[in-house]
């Protein structure tokens, strides 16, 4: 079974962006530990057999075909912030 450390548990909880008292860090630890160990097991029995078999000259749906796309002033359009042609998002990763 997998066993998660406190130490990750306190990193998982930093990405969710809350703060976890000590006795529920333990609680966690358990639950999350559960939870992941469930889950590979269930990805573990996921057959290895490819559900599509691709043959040549076989068609498995619409053509690869080149379409026009939409603009950078289009796609950014909706967009809550942008900087120089480019989507601002918050940094999630490296904190």
């Amino acid at each position: 079974m997998i066993r998660l450390t406190s130490d990750e548990v306190k990193k998982i909880a930093a990405l969710a962006r809350t703060h976890l008292k000590e006795t529920e860090i333990a609680k966690f630890q358990t639950e999350l530990s559960e939870i992941i160990g469930y889950n590979s097991k269930k990805l573990s029995e996921i057959t290895k057999t490819p559900l599509i078999e691709f043959r040549p000259g076989v068609s498995l749906g619409q053509r690869d075909e080149a379409r026009p796309s939409l603009t950078s002033e289009e796609a950014l359009a909706n967009a809550p912030k942008s900087e120089r042609g480019f989507f601002v998002v918050p940094k999630v990763l490296g904190q």
